[in-house]
Formats: structure tokens, sequence, C-alpha cells
């Protein structure tokens, strides 16, 4: 098992979304969430001085994601999920 320190500051929370949805990312079952204009600068200034480096994603408090950043990030990201199927997916 690897092990990882998270830092204290978020870069986005539940407050910064927009708006969540049910999609297919690459035929995997995924959630969009699109993130308002504060947390999209934070997330793009982060990841701009952050490429190589990893960022977690937290449900619950809990890790679920955990990537590394190959480029500059946006106001969308999608989360696929590693198990379970979608009610009435969309492509995207």
């Amino acid at each position: 098992m690897q092990e990882f320190w998270l830092a204290q500051d978020s870069l986005a929370s539940t407050a910064d979304v927009e708006s969540a949805e049910a999609v297919l990312d690459c035929d995997e079952p995924a959630v969009l969430l699109t993130f308002d204009r504060d947390a999209t600068t934070r997330l793009a200034n982060w990841s701009a001085g952050n490429r190589g480096g990893l960022l977690a994603v937290l449900v619950d408090g809990n890790p679920s994601i955990v990537a590394s950043v190959k480029g500059t990030l946006g106001g969308k990201m999608a989360l696929r999920l590693s198990s379970g199927k979608l009610a009435r997916p969309r492509r995207w």
C-alpha cells in the first residue's frame, strides 16, 4: 500500500461545484464536475505550477482518486467510478 501526505488546504470543495452530471468517460461511468470561476482559477494556477505532482480527490474525507498532474486543469473534471453503473449515462 502506498502512503500519501495531504495538504491542509483544499483547492476546491463541494461549495465550488456548480453542477455534477452522470456521463461516460472513455466508455466508463463517471461524474462530470463543473467548478465555479474562483475554483477554476485556483485549480489552473496550482496545476500549472505542479506538473508531475499528485492531486488527490477526497470523497467524504477519504482519498478516492490520486492522479499525476499532466497539464493545467480547467473548470471541469470527470471522476471515473471504479464500480457501478449509471442509470442513463451521457457521452460528452
